[in-house]
Formats: C-alpha cells, structure tokens, sequence
C-alpha cells in the first residue's frame, strides 16, 4: 500500500477490510491508460462504500511486477 493510502486510511478512518472489499466487490469506475493526458500512473480506479458507509475510491496500479494500492475518499453515501 502507498505512503499516501496508509495516510487517508488512517485520517478518514478507512479499515484495511474496507480496502480489499472494494477492490473485490465494488464498480471497476475507470482506468488510467499508459501515457494518459493527465499524467496519472496506470491502473483501475474501483469505487463502493466501507462500513460506514464511505464511498471511497481504490486504485490498484503495479510497479515491477507488483500491485500498489492508494485511496480518495469520494463522498458519504
């Protein structure tokens, strides 16, 4: 997990458990091709809600040969 998703986890309260229920149980809501217009790292942006009920964004991107994981906090359901 990156530096900047253990910090957003740990300020909005965000659970590990809520991390990987989103990865396996939320909405694929977009990707970040390599090369995109914007700048971003490649990887997919998955979205749902935690426990309590926080809707949050993952993104899982990869780095030699593993996956890297931040957070945003989208919104309150």
């Amino acid at each position: 997990m990156s530096y900047h998703a253990f910090t957003r986890l740990r300020e909005r309260g965000i659970a590990a458990h809520d991390i990987r229920h989103v990865i396996l149980y939320g909405s694929a809501a977009s990707k970040d091709s390599p090369s995109n217009p914007n700048g971003r790292k490649p990887g997919i942006n998955f979205e749902g809600e935690t426990d309590n009920n926080q809707l949050i964004r993952v993104k899982v991107t990869w780095r030699k040969g593993y996956a890297v994981v931040t957070v945003h906090e989208v919104g309150n359901g």
